[in-house]
């Protein structure tokens, strides 16, 4: 005669049958898991949320991690009051990114352009272009996307190696890499 399993747990066997001695709890009801819960739950927020607001809050996200890295990453005293203009000025130019996607990225990329061609510190292209060209691959853009993040990453890689004072090893590697994989996984999210 068998002896029975012994039973570890409030039950042995969970009620789909399987043997439940992993450690989880078999009276817990079965479906979904907690986490997997989560995006139905932020789908549900983000739906009562208008477009403009998740615009705005964007911007102002862009705008505050523009602003931050100025003083924390290029603590060079070359930062001024003018320098921080900058950080809204990205930020308020995603308001326009569901209406007009690739204007929004051009002026972006403009406004950096700007940015740089006044002398002031670099502040990366991948953070200020991020929801531009994840816009942009949105609205069925992706060549697009794809040709504006190759042309940024060449035009920006190539001011800093002919202005001199970085590491060319530094520009042409990861920094390059990184910034440019990102700008393309955004767009490939996108998509």
């Amino acid at each position: 005669v068998a002896a029975a399993p012994r039973a570890v747990g409030p039950r042995a066997e969970g009620r789909d049958g399987r043997d439940r001695r992993d450690g989880r709890d078999a009276s817990r009801p079965a479906g979904r898991p907690r986490l997997a819960r989560l995006p139905a739950r932020w789908a549900a927020w983000r739906a009562g949320l208008s477009p403009r607001a998740v615009d705005a809050a964007l911007g102002l996200v862009v705008a505050t991690v523009v602003a931050a890295s100025i003083p924390t990453l290029h603590d060079d005293g070359h930062a001024t009051a003018v320098t921080y203009l900058f950080a809204p000025a990205l930020g308020a130019v995603l308001l326009g990114r569901r209406r007009w996607p690739r204007g929004t990225a051009i002026a972006t990329f403009g406004v950096l352009v700007a940015y740089y061609s006044l002398g002031f510190p670099p502040i990366g292209l991948a953070v200020p272009l991020a929801a531009a060209l994840y816009s942009v691959a949105l609205a069925g853009h992706a060549r697009f996307g794809v040709a504006l993040a190759v042309g940024a990453s060449a035009v920006a890689t190539t001011a800093r190696l002919v202005e001199g004072g970085e590491d060319p090893g530094f520009v042409l590697g990861p920094e390059l890499v990184s910034s440019l994989l990102l700008m393309l996984a955004l767009l490939a999210l996108g998509d």
